[in-house]
């Protein structure tokens, strides 16, 4: 998965049995150790077909949007930056550490030290779940254990953030992109005039953004979360020119799961008062989603409570004349 990295928190673990897995090489949480990839000629790594890894859905995605990130202050929440997901059987985990032996010698002695005397819950009922850190953690998650043992008698700690609808949430909610406000001004932005009004409205209509975020969890029910954005408002913001009124927001208006805007009859129209001579003033739009969350692979469930809103930005040069008149008597 993008962004994703499998580490285990304050040990070198997880970059022992990750570059089994991955062939690759990722630096160890903790004492900051590397290991090669297996020697050659070692064949396959041994089986962990049931890891299970969370999948993205995305609709209306414009490709290379703004990334939706909680807009103004007031907000704690961030998306989450670690979690569990289901990896290896009680047998798979004992068939990959001891792979790791064989083929890592760096890590022999801590694999040793950690899990050399343990039956891995072998003949048990559960899984062995592994900690997946994103790119964006700060460091917060290299305190956690990079496995844990999940199963009817070994309940998971209450503080560990095993995968669920509200993670995939979040998860979701990072890998959402939305797209500039499709703004379309008249006058056009070249011939703008003073003391007439700037109508906006959108070139296209709007639809909801949304991801889904799922994962398969073995031997359980899919899990599945969709964060959708809803374009709500538009703010236009004009710099220089002795603008009256120098900003205006307007509802937008919704049918079928579309969202436009047409400010013509509004009560707030941007007025530029001066010419700008050789020069330009900037104009800006700015768009705000909202967002929330609801269990479930579609945007139509019931919405389980709301999550930050967002912002995306559209800015344009405008250029400001002056009509001259002559009156006559």
């Amino acid at each position: 998965m993008r962004a994703v990295t499998r580490r285990h928190g304050g040990t070198v673990l997880a970059a022992a049995v990750a570059l089994l897995a991955t062939a690759t090489a990722p630096a160890a949480a903790g004492d900051g150790e590397k290991w090669g990839t297996p020697p050659a000629g070692t064949g396959d790594s041994p089986s962990h077909t049931i890891g299970a890894s969370v999948h993205f859905k995305k609709v209306n995605d414009p490709g290379g949007g703004t990334p939706l990130a909680p807009a103004g202050g007031g907000t704690t929440w961030e998306p989450p930056t670690c979690w569990y997901e289901p990896r290896f059987t009680p047998e798979q985990f004992d068939d990959y550490t001891n792979t790791a032996r064989n083929y890592v010698d760096s890590a022999s002695a801590y694999l040793t030290r950690k899990y050399g005397k343990n039956d891995f819950n072998k003949g048990e009922k559960g899984l062995w779940w592994e900690l997946q850190i994103s790119e964006a953690d700060d460091g917060s998650c290299n305190a956690r254990e990079g496995y844990l043992f999940i199963g009817p008698e070994h309940p998971a700690p209450p503080d560990a953030p095993v995968i669920d609808p509200e993670i995939l949430a979040g998860l979701a909610y990072r890998e959402t992109r939305l797209p500039a406000p499709p703004v379309k001004l008249s006058p056009a932005p070249g011939h703008q005039v003073v003391n007439l009004k700037t109508y906006a409205s959108f070139s296209k209509k709007l639809e909801r953004v949304w991801v889904t975020a799922g994962i398969d969890v073995p031997g359980g029910e899919p899990l599945a979360a969709t964060a959708v954005a809803e374009p709500s408002r538009l703010r236009l913001t004009a710099d220089g020119g002795d603008a009256d009124p120098a900003s205006c927001s307007y509802d937008l208006t919704g049918h079928g799961g579309a969202y436009a805007v047409r400010t013509k009859d509004a009560d707030c129209n941007i007025t530029y008062r001066r010419s700008s001579g050789k020069s330009t003033h900037p104009l800006r739009a700015y768009l705000t989603w909202k967002v929330h969350w609801n269990a479930g692979d579609g945007p139509d469930g019931d919405p389980q409570h709301a999550l930050p809103s967002g912002e995306t930005e559209y800015e344009t040069a405008v250029t400001v004349k002056e009509v001259q008149s002559i009156v006559r008597d």
